[in-house]
């Protein structure tokens, strides 16, 4: 036996993504592979059957009938992928090509120099990524950058400013990614600075990417208007980033909170659960305990800081 027929259906499902009864049909019906067979009749198949398999599966998957295309050799196959499907390839390249550390040191470099548009022009390039990874290789390390170096930036306009850069990019990655067809949606907002504004938008990613559809609502204070949204696109949850200015305090919102507390659970109908995350002055440790929200089912009580 040829030492490179080794993988069993079952992996070779799992790595293609097509069901195990669906890869014997077409090489039962299509002939469209042929795999080995050990001594006991077990199908095996080679590292060159894979990517025929992903081929085929990618040309169906846009359309084409395995009726039309078993025939046709690896390099057609791959030929049409390249001309007729270029997006998901494409993805997958821009993916693996991008240096999530080149771009965060030359980000840092922006911010040190104070060029915006050095660190405009490095976001720019990770629109591709998983949001996870945009987050957490990208963008929660330049905001722990900022509150270390505040003292040596020294210039709270030009922060802000880098804040905004950042925001921009996480802004255009939402709609970028917004897919309205989710079963569960939640209002996302944001009350006060950029830095807000930045929690929220991480928020929003990240619930895109567990599957949760997201109303977006920055710089909102009307908290009726939230309950409102939430009611009319039947939301159960909201989550609310409250920011802190670039020292790590909230003093210059103080009246917009203490308003903003009091009229929390006068506002918000009872059935729908609230978060509140914050920039806690050191990094955005609220996100991380969002998540631990999510993976225990969200919310047990109506209220819960964060």
């Amino acid at each position: 036996m040829e030492e490179n027929y080794r993988y069993g259906i079952q992996f070779v499902s799992k790595i293609t993504g097509i069901n195990s009864h669906t890869v014997r049909a077409w090489e039962n019906r299509y002939n469209a592979i042929t795999p080995m067979r050990d001594k006991n009749k077990r199908r095996l198949y080679s590292n060159e059957q894979i990517k025929r398999l992903k081929a085929l599966k990618g040309l169906v998957d846009f359309g084409n009938s395995i009726s039309d295309i078993a025939g046709l050799a690896d390099e057609e196959l791959l030929n049409m992928l390249d001309k007729f499907v270029p997006s998901t390839k494409q993805k997958i390249q821009k993916e693996n090509e991008i240096d999530t550390n080149e771009v965060l040191h030359n980000c840092k470099m922006g911010i040190q120099w104070k060029k915006l548009g050095i660190l405009a022009h490095e976001i720019n390039k990770t629109y591709d990524l998983d949001s996870n990874v945009l987050i957490e290789k990208i963008v929660q390390p330049l905001m722990d950058h900022i509150q270390e170096n505040k003292k040596t930036i020294n210039d709270d306009y030009f922060t802000n400013m880098v804040a905004t850069t950042i925001n921009d990019a996480l802004m255009t990655k939402y709609f970028k990614d917004m897919n309205n067809t989710y079963e569960n949606k939640m209002v996302v907002c944001s009350v006060g600075n950029n830095f807000a504004q930045n929690l929220a938008l991480q928020t929003a990613l990240l619930s895109q990417s567990m599957g949760i559809g997201v109303k977006l609502a920055l710089n909102c204070h009307d908290l009726k208007f939230l309950n409102y949204m939430a009611k009319q696109n039947d939301v159960k949850k909201i989550f609310i980033s409250v920011g802190y200015d670039v020292n790590g305090n909230r003093n210059m919102y103080e009246q917009i909170y203490q308003k903003f507390y009091r009229n929390l659970t006068e506002s918000i109908d009872l059935g729908v659960g609230v978060i509140l995350g914050s920039y806690d002055n050191v990094n955005f440790q609220a996100i991380e305990n969002f998540k631990q929200l999510r993976s225990a089912g969200l919310l047990k009580k109506e209220l819960m800081h964060v």
